[in-house]
């Protein structure tokens, strides 16, 4: 999947921050969620949202005011129809499970996630106000673990697992997988983090210092890999060239096909029979700079 990351946030940026936002019941998100689609289209109705999730527009109405109750099927179904328009719904999911699951460990696990998602929120101050902020090394990481073939296959087992494999304190990954969440690339599914697609790209209008940070992230990882795997473990090249640097442009966009090229080729994201997650690296930076024009 190509689609701009651009792209992803300006389409649900007015849902999730309603979603980052304390809600403390299905029929309160499915409010937002309604309120926010009419902030971006002002003649978006109530029929129009009822059609939507699959209620009538009757049925919809009793649940908004309070005066009926969705069925756990009901709302898992409904849940199922949002994230089909590519909008995150793990808190509406919680919500689900909190007053509507017959399970009660699922019912106390959920109110637990969602507690946790108000700390982290209110801690991080999570909001779509900076694209950027999914543009880290963590969150990327988490992405492309999440289609390992030994991946556990419930959440709880996968924050364990992530928390484990990463060194990294569960609330850290917590916070990063809402950041996933919050653009549409994963979602809670039957109790099971799920990727949405295979593949993203960011455009080019990140800010500058967000990409200092993820380019410093993942050199930091580089420079570890070098004393904690073996040579037969990771790939290091190196190619020193003199060039005229009016072909940058052209060299860069040679380097993105190729490393698109690879990913098609080599990644296991679709087969699901991947066992571990690397970084391809390509660094082009001058080691004499070029004359400047006085």
């Amino acid at each position: 999947m190509r689609a701009a990351m651009s792209q992803l946030y300006h389409k649900h940026t007015s849902t999730s921050k309603a979603a980052s936002e304390a809600v403390s019941s299905t029929a309160e998100w499915l409010h937002r969620d309604l309120q926010g689609r009419r902030m971006r289209n002002p003649r978006y109705s109530l029929r129009r949202y009822s059609k939507a999730i699959g209620l009538s527009p009757s049925r919809l109405s009793e649940v908004l005011c309070g005066r009926g109750r969705l069925s756990y099927a009901t709302a898992c179904e409904i849940a199922d129809r949002i994230e089909s328009e590519g909008i995150g719904a793990i808190q509406f999911r919680n919500l689900i499970e909190v007053e509507l699951s017959p399970d009660p460990h699922s019912r106390t696990l959920a109110k637990q996630r969602l507690e946790e998602m108000t700390c982290i929120s209110q801690e991080h101050e999570i909001s779509n106000q900076e694209l950027s902020s999914v543009k880290q090394a963590l969150p990327m990481i988490i992405f492309d673990a999440l289609s390992l073939a030994d991946a556990p296959h419930t959440a709880n087992e996968q924050e364990k697992w992530l928390s484990a494999g990463l060194r990294k304190g569960r609330p850290e990954i917590y916070a990063a997988i809402l950041k996933l969440e919050k653009f549409g690339l994963i979602a809670l599914r039957d109790g099971v983090y799920t990727r949405l697609c295979d593949f993203y790209k960011t455009s080019n209008g990140l800010p500058s210092e967000s990409l200092r940070k993820l380019h410093r992230e993942l050199i930091e990882q580089s420079l570890r890999a070098l004393e904690a795997f073996t040579v037969q473990e990771r790939i290091v090249q190196s190619l020193i060239i003199p060039i005229n640097s009016n072909n940058l442009t052209n060299m860069s966009k040679e380097i993105s096909d190729f490393l698109r090229a690879l990913h098609l080729k080599y990644s296991s994201a679709s087969a699901g029979d991947g066992d571990a997650v690397y970084c391809v690296g390509v660094q082009c930076h001058p080691l004499i700079p070029a004359a400047r024009e006085t």
